[in-house]
Parts: structure tokens; C-alpha cells; sequence
């Protein structure tokens, strides 16, 4: 018996690739300390300024940047981006390895209320494979729910350049992303959508804090969450052993408090840009050419005059002669009852 083996095609995938790319640069030069115009342009794409060629903080979002005032020349990069056009999903932070009934969990407490932060470094951001870009959710994997609500609930976001939540960051600058009246959770994964997206600038560490706190209960929130532990400090946290309201506990940094290298194990909801290389566009700052005063005569009379020449390789200066503020390239200076007089010229592009 021969076999025969046949086949047929499959369907059809299509998979989109974008390529932002800066098409077009304008550098620039100008004559001594001041700001300098820049600008790049792409087709379809916004533009993101930096000062560095790889990673770094953008400085500006558009085709057009003046730079800072500038006392030397200075490099800086446009990269062409699409927002969103990196992709978008949910990806964990941490395997999840454990767990944690303590409070290294945020929704624990064995007091009704809590203050806590945990920190999310950008190279395990990266790792995971989220980069620059909206993230508009937080999920935690909940394993045991308890059965009281968490009162006043609250989840801040920002950054830090700490690298280890050893302290308590000053959250003043934070943004607020999620609130409840009343939060009780549910086994799997939890999911606090966003008010507002928190766009992530891609380098910089991630510190989530949590507070919850009811004045009217002082019991116990039992519950469990996935957690891992963490080569450095990841979590902190304060609680008040009494009844207290989230007004009280959310700016509490002192009372309780413990640190923690275990961190549940979060959940990132992002939205990615994407974004292109990034091209030089330098900013040059050049040394004005120098001017020369001269004068045929370096000792004269009390209300005698000599007449100051000025010149300079450089024929787009005005000069402008102190104390009187006149223009030309002669003055007349006159001593009148001084030792020495003293006459300057000052210089500037016609």
C-alpha cells in the first residue's frame, strides 16, 4: 500500500510592522550663550527629543525645540515614534513563586489599614518586555480573599531614581489612578483599571502605593495575594494598631514601619510606543569673534575729549558705547573730574 500525504494551506495572518523614522533634521548654530532652534520631521510620526543617543528621559514631544539656554555646544536626538504602536497587553511582573498573608501584600492588614509602597524596577519593566507608554491598569493575583472590604481605597503611581524602597518616596507628585469606597476583593486576578493612564517615560522605576484604612474597625483582613521574593528592598509599609480612617494612615511614614524584599506579583496593563532610532541634531554655540578698542591717546585733561575707534573681523556687529548708549564705531569720551574714565563698547548681531 503507498501512502499519500497531502496538505493545504492555511489561513492568512497579517501582522503590521511600523518603522517610524526622523526623515528630515534641522540643526543650528548661534553666536555665544543663549537658546538655539532645533527641529525634525517625519512622515506620519511624532517627534521625541533627547540629549542622549540611547535611553534617557524625553525632553520635548514635537517637531520644533528650543533647547535651554546653552554656554556650549551640545548634542541632542529626535526619534520618530507612533503612540500605541508598540503593542498593548498585560504581563506579569515576577513569577508568582509564593505567596504573601503579610504586609508585603497591600491587601492585607491586621489593623483595617494600611500605607504602603512597592517598587518596580525599569529593567524588570524591560525585561518583561514593556517599554515607553501608557500603562492603564494594575491586576494582583488574589489566592484567599477574607471576607472584609478595604474602606477608602487608594493606588498612586510614580517614579523614583531609588532603586530599592528602603524609604518611604515622597508621593506630593503622584498621581492618583484608582479609588473605591469599599474594595473587597476576589480570588484570581484583581484587576484596578486607571482613571487616567500614567504614561511611562520607559527608564525610569515604578513606585505603586497602596492605603486603605477604616476608623469604624480595628479586625482583621485576612487574605493572601501571588507574591516573589526580590534581591533588594521592594516593599514598604506603616499601619496604626487602631481603628483609623485613610485620611489619618495614607500620610503615616513613621508608625509600624517595616520594609520588605517581597513584592506581590503585579500585573501591567500597557499600551507601548514605538518608537525609531534616534538621529544627532546638534546645537552649536560658537565664540563671537572679538572686538578691538583703540584710542590715539591714553592721558588727557579734565574735560578734555579723545575719540575711541572700534573694529572687529566680524562686519554684522552694532556697537553700542557705555555710559551714553550711543552707536557708531567711534565715541568721544570726555573726562569729567575723574582719575580715570572708562568707556566700553558692548557688541551684538545687526
Amino acid at each position: 500500500m503507498e501512502l499519500q500525504l497531502a496538505s493545504s494551506p492555511s489561513n492568512t495572518v497579517a501582522i503590521t510592522v511600523n518603522n517610524p523614522t526622523v526623515t528630515s533634521t534641522t540643526p543650528a548654530t548661534r553666536c555665544g550663550v543663549g537658546t538655539v532652534n532645533l527641529a525634525a520631521s517625519s512622515a506620519g510620526y511624532s517627534i521625541k527629543w533627547y540629549d542622549t543617543v540611547v535611553a534617557g528621559t524625553s525632553l520635548y514631544t514635537g517637531n520644533a525645540f528650543v533647547t535651554p539656554t546653552l554656554t556650549a555646544s551640545k548634542n541632542y536626538y529626535a526619534a520618530a515614534f507612533l503612540p500605541g504602536g508598540g503593542g498593548t497587553g498585560t504581563l506579569p511582573i515576577g513569577a508568582g513563586a509564593t505567596t504573601s498573608a503579610t504586609y508585603s501584600n497591600p491587601f492585607y492588614s491586621l489593623w483595617s489599614n494600611l500605607h504602603s509602597q512597592h517598587i518596580v524596577l525599569a529593567s524588570e519593566l524591560n525585561a518583561a518586555g514593556i517599554y515607553a507608554g501608557e500603562i492603564n491598569a494594575i491586576g494582583l493575583d488574589v489566592t484567599s480573599a477574607g471576607t472584609l472590604p478595604m474602606i477608602d481605597f487608594s493606588l498612586k503611581i510614580g517614579t523614583t531614581t531609588a532603586s530599592t524602597m528602603a524609604a518611604f518616596e515622597n508621593s506630593a507628585s503622584f498621581y492618583t489612578v484608582y479609588t473605591s469606597a469599599s474594595l473587597m476583593p476576589t480570588t484570581g486576578i484583581n484587576t484596578l483599571q486607571f482613571t487616567s493612564p500614567f504614561n511611562w517615560d520607559g527608564v525610569s522605576n515604578i513606585v505603586l502605593e497602596f492605603c486603605h484604612g477604616n476608623s469604624g474597625s480595628s479586625a482583621t483582613m485576612s487574605r493572601t495575594v501571588k507574591a516573589d521574593a526580590t534581591t533588594f528592598i521592594s516593599s514598604i509599609k506603616t499601619h496604626t494598631s487602631a481603628g483609623t480612617a485613610a485620611a489619618t494612615q495614607c500620610p503615616n511614614t513613621t508608625t509600624n514601619l517595616l520594609s520588605y524584599s517581597v513584592r506581590p506579583q503585579f500585573y501591567f496593563s500597557y499600551v507601548g510606543d514605538c518608537e525609531g532610532t534616534r538621529l544627532l541634531v546638534p546645537a552649536t554655540i560658537t565664540a563671537p569673534p572679538a572686538i578691538n578698542v583703540s584710542s590715539p591717546l591714553s592721558l588727557i585733561c579734565e574735560n578734555a575729549a579723545t575719540t575711541l575707534n572700534v573694529s572687529s573681523s566680524n562686519a554684522n556687529y552694532v556697537y553700542t558705547w557705555e555710559p551714553l548708549s550711543v552707536n557708531g564705531t567711534k565715541y568721544k569720551c570726555i573726562a569729567n573730574g575723574y582719575n580715570k574714565v572708562y568707556c566700553y563698547c558692548r557688541r551684538c548681531w545687526y
